[in-house]
């Protein structure tokens, strides 16, 4: 039954997902896995506070399970407790120092944080595990950007957008680098871009504007 749910799940089928994890839970109330993920189900329709109480029961029941750990830390990020998505992160990382996604998001904390060195190595940790996550790949360039390396940001939008063509906010990105370096009509195009994946982009749309009006 939790492999139906989990199915559920990746499709989407979110309230579907949920009613399974409950079910399960019904008949055994100690299941960590289907309580983390009924929490993570929370934390995906934005329901924070029972995202962060459900995860740290299934922490609870399962120990210090990294995985569990990093959706602790993005409920707790989500809920605007950074030092305490911190702190989740790090113990994830006590179990499984090389795991990608905690280190990732870590790095985003860090930024988040203004404590742009720490994300550096964070993010840099991130991709040595892993240099194909176009996820990891955009926060990386953000944060070049940041911190003035405008040739190596370029090189991640890229290698993220060629990973994953239909990341908008990538192409937003890699256009407001663009517009940065000058080049005008290449912002253009990223702008462009971004629009069409998402025709509704209301920070594209103002940057396209922007930058036409600039012209």
């Amino acid at each position: 039954m939790l492999e139906q749910g989990r199915q559920l799940h990746m499709e989407g089928r979110l309230g579907e997902a949920a009613a399974i994890y409950k079910k399960i839970l019904s008949k055994d109330p100690r299941n960590a896995e289907a309580l983390h993920l009924l929490g993570v189900v929370s934390l995906q329709i934005e329901d924070f506070p029972q995202a962060i109480r459900l995860i740290r029961n299934s922490i609870a029941m399962a120990g210090e399970n990294p995985d569990y750990l990093n959706n602790l830390g993005q409920a707790l990020y989500s809920a605007g407790d950074l030092f305490g998505a911190l702190e989740s992160y790090r113990r994830g990382l006590k179990s499984n120092p090389r795991h990608p996604d905690i280190l990732n998001n870590l790095g985003l904390t860090l930024n988040d944080l203004d404590r742009l060195q720490e994300a550096q190595e964070a993010y840099e940790a991130a991709l040595a595990q892993d240099g194909s996550k176009p996820d990891i790949l955009h926060n990386y360039g953000v944060l070049m950007q940041a911190r003035g390396n405008l040739e190596k940001a370029q090189e991640s939008y890229v290698e993220a957008l060629r990973l994953e063509p239909r990341m908008e906010h990538t192409h937003l990105s890699l256009g407001s680098l663009f517009n940065e370096m000058g080049n005008k009509e290449a912002a253009i195009r990223g702008f462009q871009a971004a629009i069409e994946l998402n025709p509704f982009y209301v920070e594209a749309h103002e940057a396209l504007k922007n930058l036409y009006w600039d012209l």
